[in-house]
C-alpha cells in the first residue's frame, strides 16, 4: 500500500480541487474525492489492471477523469448535485472541443510521456519544482533544463505538424525557422509574411507564447471540463490529510486475510548505474536548442532512465511496508512496482498457486472488452429497468447512450416510451435484434435477465454499477458473449478519447 500512499499524498490536493469545482459543497467534494481514490486503490489491488491504462504522462489526468465522470454519475441520482459551472457544461451537452483544429494539443500528444509530464505539471498546473520532481522522477536541480528541452520539443512538434499539411514554399520557409528559438525572433521579411498569412501567424503565436497557450487550450482539450484559475487557487490552499483515508484502512484489514508471504524484493540497481543515468540526464539538459530533433530523442531517453532509477530506488522501500502477516504459500499476494519514465504504478502478481481475492477487487470488465462493446458490437441497446422516472440512474445513462449514437430500447413492466423510444415489458417482446443488454435491476434478478438476453441472441451484456452476479458473468462468457459487470457506460464513454 506504500505506492498508493505516495499517489494519495501527491495528488490529493488536485483531486479535491477538481471535485470542489464540480460539486456544490465541500462535503460533496470530499465524498467524490474519497470515491476517486477508492477506485484507484481497487485498481492497485487488482492483479490484472494497471493504474493508468492509457499512454498518459502521469496519474493526475486519469484521476481527474474519475472525478468528472463520478460527478456526472451522481447528477443522475440527485437534482442539483453539481456546481453551477459544471451543471452548465453538462446541460450544454458536456461538449469537448474535439472538433476544433487545435494543432498545439495534437503536437503535445506527439511528445514522449516524460516531456508531457513536465509540461503538464510545471506549466499547465503550476505544481512547483518539488511536487513535479516527485511525480516525474526528474531530480529537482535538473527540472529547469529538462523543461526547456520539453518546450523546444513542443515548438518543433507544433511547426512540424503544420508543415506536414502545407504545400506553399513561402510558408514553409517562414514557419520552419520558428522551432529553432524560444523567443522566435522575426526579421522584417518574416514579420511581413506572418502579417499576410493568418494560419502561419497562428503557428507563430503558439510558439512565441507557448506557456500561455498551453494553459489556455490544453486542459479543456484533454479533460473536457476545466474550471481554470479557481481550480489552481483551491489546489494551492488544500491541506493534505496526514492520516490514511478510511477506505485504505478497510483495504489493509482485508489484505490481512488475503495476503501471503511478501513478494520477492526487487533487485537493487548498482549505485554506479544510477549515477551514470543521472549524469546522462544532466548532459541532455545542457544540449543546445540548435538541434531540436536530436534533443527530442535525447530527452525522452534521459527522462526514461531517470524514471527507472527512481523506481528502482523507491520500490524496494515501499515493498517493505506490507501490513499483513505471512500466510501459507500459494495464496495470491499482489505486489506493485514503479515502471516507465513517468513513474506510473502497475500491478504484478506471483504466479504461484490459486488467486483468490476480495470481490471488491475483482475485474469484471477489461478495457478492451469495454471499448469493443461501446464501439464495435452494435448500436441497439436494450436498457432493462428504464422507465420515465428521471431520478433513476437508468434514465440519465440512457440519455448519455443516446447522445453517443446508440438506439436505446426501454425494457420495463410498464412498457413506457422513454427518450422518444417505445418501451417493452420484457426482452422477448422486442420485435427486432438487440446488440447489447444494459441491466439496471437488483443483483438477485440479474441472472434471469442474463438468461433472457442470451435467449434472444444478444451479443453482449452490461451489468451496471453494483449489479453483480458472478454465476451469470461466467455463464455469459462461456456462451461467447462479451460481458462487463459493475461498470457504467456513462463513465466509460469519456475515457475512450
Amino acid at each position: 500500500m506504500g505506492h498508493f500512499r505516495e499517489l494519495y499524498h501527491r495528488h490529493y490536493a488536485a483531486v479535491y480541487a477538481y471535485a470542489a469545482a464540480c460539486m456544490p459543497a465541500s462535503l460533496d467534494a470530499q465524498e467524490l474525492t474519497g470515491y476517486t481514490f477508492d477506485q484507484l486503490l481497487q485498481q492497485l489491488v487488482s492483479p490484472t489492471v494497471s493504474v493508468v491504462t492509457r499512454d498518459d504522462d502521469s496519474p493526475r489526468r486519469e484521476l481527474l477523469d474519475h472525478v468528472r465522470t463520478g460527478a456526472i454519475a451522481r447528477s443522475y441520482r440527485a437534482a442539483g448535485a453539481l456546481s453551477p459551472g459544471f451543471r452548465a457544461w453538462t446541460a450544454a451537452g458536456a461538449a469537448w472541443p474535439i472538433g476544433e483544429d487545435d494543432q498545439l494539443a495534437d503536437a503535445f500528444r506527439r511528445l514522449p510521456s516524460a516531456a508531457r509530464c513536465l509540461l503538464w505539471h510545471l506549466v499547465v498546473e503550476r505544481d512547483g519544482p518539488e511536487a513535479t520532481a516527485l511525480i516525474s522522477g526528474v531530480p529537482r536541480r535538473l527540472l529547469p533544463g529538462s523543461c526547456d528541452q520539453a518546450r523546444s520539443m513542443l515548438r518543433q512538434a507544433r511547426t512540424d505538424l503544420y508543415l506536414e499539411r502545407l504545400d506553399r514554399q513561402e510558408c514553409r520557409e517562414a514557419v520552419a525557422r520558428l522551432g529553432l528559438s524560444a523567443a522566435a525572433p522575426l526579421d522584417e521579411g518574416g514579420a511581413a509574411h506572418f502579417r499576410r498569412c493568418p494560419k502561419c501567424r497562428a503557428v507563430y503565436e503558439d510558439v512565441a507564447d507557448l506557456d500561455a497557450r498551453l494553459r489556455e487550450r490544453l486542459p479543456a482539450r484533454l479533460l473536457g471540463w476545466w474550471p481554470g484559475d479557481s481550480y489552481l487557487k483551491t489546489k494551492a490552499s488544500v491541506t493534505v490529510p496526514a492520516l490514511d483515508p478510511p477506505f485504505l484502512q478497510q483495504q489493509l484489514t482485508r489484505s490481512t486475510a488475503y495476503s501471503t508471504s511478501p513478494p520477492p524484493t526487487p533487485r537493487k540497481r548498482p549505485a554506479s548505474a544510477a549515477l551514470h543515468s543521472l549524469h546522462f540526464l544532466h548532459l541532455t539538459s545542457a544540449l543546445s536548442l540548435r538541434s531540436p530533433r536530436a534533443a527530442r530523442a535525447a530527452l525522452a531517453a534521459a527522462l526514461f532512465a531517470a524514471g527507472l532509477i527512481l523506481g528502482s530506488v523507491t520500490a524496494p522501500a515501499c515493498a517493505t511496508r506490507s501490513t499483513g502477516a505471512p500466510a501459507p504459500k500459494g495464496i495470491f499476494h499482489p505486489s506493485h512496482t514503479l515502471s516507465d519514465a513517468d513513474g506510473r504504478l502497475h500491478a504484478t502478481a506471483s504466479s504461484e498457486g490459486p488467486r483468490p481475492r476480495p470481490r471488491e477487487a475483482a475485474v469484471y470488465g477489461d478495457p478492451a472488452t469495454i471499448r469493443r462493446i461501446l464501439q464495435e458490437t452494435g448500436d441497439t441497446w436494450a436498457v432493462v429497468g428504464l422507465s420515465t422516472n428521471r431520478n433513476r440512474a437508468a434514465y440519465g445513462v440512457a440519455d448519455v447512450l443516446q447522445r453517443y449514437g446508440k438506439r436505446i430500447v426501454p425494457v420495463h413492466p410498464k412498457a413506457e416510451p422513454v427518450h422518444g423510444e417505445q418501451g417493452y415489458p420484457t426482452l422477448t417482446d422486442i420485435p427486432f435484434p438487440v446488440d447489447v443488454v444494459d441491466v439496471f435491476v437488483n443483483s438477485e434478478l440479474a441472472g434471469a435477465v442474463a438468461d433472457e438476453a442470451m435467449a434472444i441472441g444478444a451479443k453482449a451484456l452490461w451489468f451496471q454499477l453494483g449489479v453483480i452476479d458472478e454465476t451469470a458473468y461466467a455463464k455469459a462468457r462461456e456462451a461467447g458473449l462479451d460481458m462487463v459487470m459493475d461498470r457504467c457506460p456513462a463513465i466509460e464513454i469519456p475515457r475512450l478519447g
